[in-house]
């Protein structure tokens, strides 16, 4: 079953501080006895997308008020001497799924930089568990240099669907407990395309399917490039399926699977680009846009 999330999500307000700050609900205020606020001192471990390694420290923090929090312990050798900025808004919040309690799940939504990356940390309540992560990298250039290594289709122009100038760049979506949690995908979605808002582009979002997850993206909406005839991945779509129509081909494999019972297999699968289409966009922003 897939989990579309219903919560309403705080509108979106263009800051210069934080890219991701949501509309506030209600002014959080201290009580008319004006009472110091209460800090609670625990050990925070999140996964740094930059350095691929956990951070760790021990932290104490106002659950009342945003603050950076700074993570710099870590076991990995080659990411010593370096840290994890996170950014915490109590208002920044919104809803994943609890799969074996079969329930809506509250999840706080950290956020991290480095030079044109930014990820959402989804954090448990008391900021104690990190249930997943979507980086994203802005792609405001048509072409960038440093993005050489990523596949043409990513950041080539797509007149025919609409994915034209600048655009943002799924990274890396990571789950760490797939059997637990649900709805990390959809939630990253959402953020891509309020990213897009923020920063006033039009929402053009590209990704890569990875090993094994072109089915969940495909579901969520995504769609694949067309393929191009001079690359490996048409030839061996062309090779087993006779097809190189990838959309086409992988809902024929779910519509099989759903009758016989079993997975569809993607073993033999690589790495495919992958885009969000228009309308799906165009819905995700109404749905933000909607509740400002």
């Amino acid at each position: 079953m897939i989990y579309i999330n219903p919560v309403k999500f705080n509108c979106i307000n263009k800051i210069n501080s934080s890219p991701t700050s949501f509309c506030s609900r209600k002014k959080i205020e201290f009580d008319t006895f004006k009472k110091e606020p209460v800090y609670k001192t625990f050990e925070m471990n999140v996964y740094n997308p930059y350095t691929n390694s956990n951070f760790s420290n021990i932290v104490s923090l106002n659950f009342q008020k945003p603050q950076t929090i700074i993570l710099d312990k870590t076991t990995k050798k080659s990411a010593a001497g370096k840290f994890l900025v996170l950014n915490y808004d109590p208002e920044r919040i919104d809803y994943l799924w609890d799969k074996k309690n079969n329930k809506p799940l509250q999840v706080n939504i950290l956020t991290s930089e480095n030079k044109d990356s930014v990820a959402y940390h989804f954090m448990s309540k008391n900021l104690k568990k990190e249930f997943g992560y979507v980086q994203l990298t802005d792609l405001f250039d048509k072409i960038d240099s440093r993005l050489r290594l990523i596949p043409d289709l990513l950041f080539r122009d797509h007149k025919d669907i609409g994915i034209v100038g600048p655009r943002v760049i799924v990274d890396y979506l990571q789950n760490w407990d797939d059997e637990a949690v649900g709805g990390v995908g959809f939630l990253a979605d959402k953020l891509a395309v309020k990213h897009c808002l923020d920063n006033n582009i039009e929402p053009n979002i590209v990704s890569e399917a990875d090993w094994g997850s072109h089915v969940a993206h495909y579901l969520r909406g995504k769609r694949f490039f067309p393929l191009e005839r001079w690359s490996p991945e048409y030839e061996f779509f062309m090779s087993k399926y006779n097809t190189s129509d990838v959309n086409n081909l992988l809902q024929d494999l779910i519509n099989e699977a759903k009758i016989s019972g079993e997975n569809v297999d993607l073993k033999d699968w690589g790495l495919l680009p992958m885009y969000m289409p228009k309308k799906l966009a165009a819905q995700i922003a109404k749905t933000l846009l909607s509740k400002c």
